[in-house]
């Protein structure tokens, strides 16, 4: 018969493990709580402390997702409605591009996904119009109908709808430090030890971290540690990690934003990304205000300079006082998990702005993290560690390609910036996939699945751009008469959704 002793510690069940998260932010409070609410496997408890400095202000570079994060926040357990009402969302159909060609006009990356018309992809049917016509066609309107909603202010969905779902995908426009405020609430309320203090410490031995000695006094001992500490990655980099910059192919390396007042905003459901002479700005219209910022390269201008530009481009909308500057890292970490320490968000790597990628990376390697916890032993984390390095480098370099594009395939030579960045050397990356494609356009078996922007949406920015296959040979293939049928039916379910659905500003009672 066992002891009374060892039959209390059977009872006990496996020690909690216990993850410390450093850094708060959107990056941290979104592990915090998405990690809560998946953390039911084998029926071991979970411990969790998020150690927040009061003297680290948050980055808070971007305001924008792209349409996963629906499924993110409802995984975490969250109200669609009260995201929506507590951190001043609006929906986002997409991007308008604006003077990123000298020869085309502003162009939308939708976030549906176009229509297969009589075995031929949207992409063929607009190339064939394209060439035929001798005209430049819009490639948004044979993609859907997404681009036609999000520019008469439709919302995409309805209040009857199940959340999280409309007529088209669709991200959110949001503010940042409210974000990362509502999901502190969700994430103590499941739990979370929140400590406001500032690790002063790292101490490691053999490749991990021991502990934290924080400026309070106390020290932490974990079996995870999450680096959510922004650019400046002090945990990872205490475990050796080392940074691959990305600068020779992305030339921005500073922003500078500001938020506006109510009355200079449209509540548009759309982010615009305006080209401009070292860099591009970004307009994102909120509840009651506005986000605009200018992502810019400073070998070309100063804080002073890019101010003004910036400045001049919103004319009495900008206030110098409320502009915040920052500098922004390119490129990666070697790996993102070292060790027993897993970097998240800009410790992990950053991009730019650019197609809202600062919370997609986010979400998806809180997804890949959780994945990790369903079969984590105490033996096993080496192998664990490895493979969500390999996901996230491969994730990073593919959408990191796509980003290139957006410059490199450009026409505009008329600044020292736009002919430096047209000119600048392609990634392997990019390299092979425009050799791919000079007979024919990018197709859905060129991409391994794991990142958000696929095919369609390198069609979307290519075609946008001005981009053309030197030579198709699936052209002969498709009907032209049946290809502008249905570009006439596109045109029309757009107008019946448009009269059904409400206006965004409706939908939202702004």
């Amino acid at each position: 018969m066992p002891s009374k002793k060892s039959n209390s510690k059977s009872q006990e069940g496996p020690k909690p493990l216990h993850i410390c998260i450093v850094g708060g932010g959107s990056s941290g409070w979104m592990m915090a709580a998405y990690v809560t609410n998946h953390f039911k496997f084998d029926g071991r408890k979970l411990k969790m402390t998020l150690i927040e400095s009061a003297e680290v202000p948050p980055t808070g570079v971007g305001e924008a997702t792209i349409h996963t994060m629906r499924g993110y926040l409802e995984d975490a357990g969250i109200s669609e409605e009260k995201f929506l009402n507590e951190c001043q969302g609006t929906f986002k159909h997409g991007i308008e591009f604006v003077g990123w060609s000298e020869n085309t006009p502003p162009f939308f990356h939708p976030f549906e996904n176009p229509p297969v018309v009589f075995e031929n992809h949207a992409a063929l049917n607009f190339l064939k119009a394209d060439r035929s016509e001798g005209a430049m066609a819009r490639y948004d309107y044979w993609a859907g109908i997404q681009s036609r909603l999000a520019r008469r202010g439709v919302s995409p969905r309805q209040k009857s709808d199940v959340p999280y779902h409309g007529i088209v995908p669709y991200g959110y426009h949001l503010d940042a430090n409210a974000f990362a405020h509502f999901l502190k609430k969700i994430a103590t309320q499941r739990g979370v030890n929140h400590i406001i203090s500032h690790v002063d410490k790292v101490e490691s031995t053999k490749g991990k971290i021991d502990r934290l000695h924080l400026r309070n006094g106390k020290q932490i001992e974990a079996d995870i540690f999450v680096d959510c500490t922004g650019f400046a990655a002090r945990l990872i980099k205490e475990l050796g990690g080392e940074f691959i910059s990305g600068a020779e192919q992305l030339l921005v390396d500073s922003a500078v934003t500001c938020q506006v007042d109510a009355k200079d905003i449209e509540a548009r459901p759309f982010t615009t990304a305006t080209a401009r002479n070292a860099g591009w700005t970004f307009d994102i219209d909120l509840q009651t205000r506005g986000g605009r910022g200018y992502v810019y390269s400073s070998k070309y201008l100063s804080k002073d300079e890019a101010f003004k530009e910036f400045s001049d481009a919103y004319p009495g909308q900008l206030d110098e006082s409320r502009a915040r500057h920052f500098q922004l890292r390119i490129g990666r970490m070697d790996k993102a998990w070292k060790g027993n320490c897993c970097a998240i968000g800009l410790a992990a790597g950053f991009l730019e702005p650019m197609e809202s990628t600062g919370l997609y990376f986010v979400e998806y390697t809180a997804r890949l993290f959780v994945e990790v916890l369903k079969s984590l032993t105490d033996n096993n984390m080496e192998v664990h560690a490895d493979w969500f390095s390999n996901i996230f480098s491969e994730l990073f370099d593919e959408v990191s390609a796509f980003i290139e594009a957006h410059y490199k395939l450009s026409d505009r030579r008329d600044t020292q910036f736009w002919r430096d960045a047209t000119s600048a050397p392609h990634s392997p990356r990019l390299a092979q996939l425009l050799s791919l494609w000079e007979s024919r356009a990018p197709g859905q078996f060129d991409f391994t699945g794991r990142s958000f922007f696929g095919a369609e949406s390198w069609q979307a920015i290519l075609f946008g751009l001005g981009w053309r296959p030197q030579k198709s040979h699936r052209l002969a293939t498709v009907d032209q008469k049946a290809a502008l049928a249905h570009f006439k039916v596109l045109k029309g379910h757009a107008d019946r959704i448009a009269a059904t659905n409400p206006q965004q500003a409706d939908y939202l009672g702004l």
